[in-house]
Order: C-alpha cells, then sequence, then structure tokens
C-alpha cells in the first residue's frame, strides 16, 4: 500500500532538532558554578525540585505502562486475528499510545528541568565522572527506547516489528530503571 510521505512528521523533528539546539548551549555550561543563570534561579528552587524530580519519576512510570500496555495490545491481536492490520487509534491500544506519549512529555520535562539544579554536574564530564558515564549510557537507551516506540505506532510496521520493538523497550526500560538505582547510589558527585 503506497502511502504519500507524512510531512507532519518531518516538521515535528525539525522542530525537535531546533528546540534541541537551542537548548544545548545553555545545558552545557550548567554544571558551572561561576555565575547563577536565570534558568538555574528559575528552575534550582526546591518547589521545582519537586516538580521536577515528580514529573521525571510520573513520567517514567506512564511510560513503561503505556508500552507493557501496547505489548499486551499487539501480542494479542496477533494470537486472535494475525491476518487483520492492527489500529492504534482506540480502545486498549489508545490509551497505550496515549499513555507513552504522555511519559515521554513528562519525563522529558522532569529531566530537563533537572539539569538546572544546583549540584548537578557539567554533560561535558562525560567520562571523568563516574555518574555522569551512567547517565549518558542511560540516556542513550531512552533514545533507542523512543525510536522502538515510533517504529511501534508507525501504520506500515510489520507486525512482528512491532513486537520486537515493544520487548526491546520493555527490557531497556528495566535496565533504564536500574541504571538510575546505580546513578542513585553512585550519586552527581562521583
Amino acid at each position: 500500500m503506497n502511502r504519500p510521505p507524512n510531512n507532519l512528521s518531518t516538521g515535528r523533528l525539525l522542530i525537535a532538532t531546533t528546540l534541541t539546539s537551542l537548548l544545548s548551549s545553555s545545558v552545557a555550561a550548567h554544571g558551572e558554578e561561576a555565575g547563577e543563570s536565570s534558568w538555574r534561579a528559575l528552575l534550582g528552587g526546591f518547589d521545582m525540585m519537586i516538580l521536577a524530580n515528580s514529573l521525571h519519576s510520573l513520567g517514567s512510570m506512564l511510560l513503561l505502562s503505556g508500552i507493557l500496555i501496547l505489548y499486551y495490545h499487539v501480542k494479542r491481536h496477533l494470537d486472535e486475528s494475525p491476518e487483520t492490520e492492527i489500529s492504534f487509534s482506540s480502545g486498549l491500544s489508545l490509551m497505550g499510545k496515549r499513555l507513552t506519549i504522555v511519559g515521554l512529555v513528562f519525563n522529558l520535562t522532569g529531566g530537563l528541568m533537572r539539569l538546572y539544579q544546583p549540584g548537578h554536574p557539567l554533560l561535558l564530564e562525560f567520562f571523568a565522572n563516574r555518574w555522569t558515564s551512567v547517565m549518558l549510557i542511560k540516556h542513550m537507551m531512552i533514545i533507542v527506547m523512543v525510536y522502538l516506540c515510533y517504529l511501534t505506532f508507525r501504520e506500515d510496521s510489520e507486525d512482528e516489528l512491532r513486537i520486537r520493538a515493544l520487548r526491546t523497550s520493555v527490557v531497556l526500560v528495566i535496565t533504564i530503571g536500574l541504571l538510575g538505582v546505580v546513578a542513585s547510589v553512585v550519586g552527581p558527585g562521583a
């Protein structure tokens, strides 16, 4: 089945890339102590730290819930009626898709807010700091997981690809959680 190219997805990718490049210049120096930026003043307060951590944690839970619901939906569909096309536009699958997207947004928002909290190490210290190394690996896995979720939602994806992508996403979420525990034990100052 031939479909026209989806320009909306290309537009979203361009917006995300532009925003990332704009934020990266200010995030790259967020660990420096000399002079307090307006972002750090806004996002470094105790109330904002609670909000950032809550959004990040709630986003993780919603993301995992959405992925598990989608996995259940796709697996059940393949077991019951593999000859029909999977739809993500109603019922349980729509809820799973929405939970996944909202979870990603909450997690990303909370994570970006955490970058400006006092005492957060400089992101450019990749391997000079164990905590930063663990966080770098963890976030590379998150990027892979987001791509796998994207493959799941694409209408032209094969069912077997969807199942493999969702299984891998579940494994990645568990691994990312374990790396989060390791990062908590190691701490940003290590």
